[in-house]
């Protein structure tokens, strides 16, 4: 091991699940969503679920999504105070 490293300083490979519910007829929804498509593309997030419903009232869809986001830490737990 180089000098200064150490196992607590290695990367580790952190998870975390998130959802949204966005309508389609709401440009910063469907900004959202296209960022969603976009960061799952490239592999830093994985889509779990995505359930949508059209509304004939207003002529857009609300998209309900779960993902899980990747992320890497030090690997110290945080602690919020």
């Amino acid at each position: 091991m180089p000098i200064g490293e150490s196992e607590a300083s290695k990367p580790v490979l952190g998870y975390e699940s998130k959802a949204e519910v966005l309508d389609t007829g709401k440009p910063t929804d469907l900004d959202r969503l296209g960022e969603l498509f976009t960061k799952a593309r490239k592999k830093f997030l994985t889509i779990e679920f995505i359930e949508k419903e059209y509304s004939p009232e207003t002529g857009h869809w609300r998209v309900f999504i779960t993902w899980t986001d990747k992320f890497y830490t030090n690997g110290v737990p945080h602690v919020d105070h």
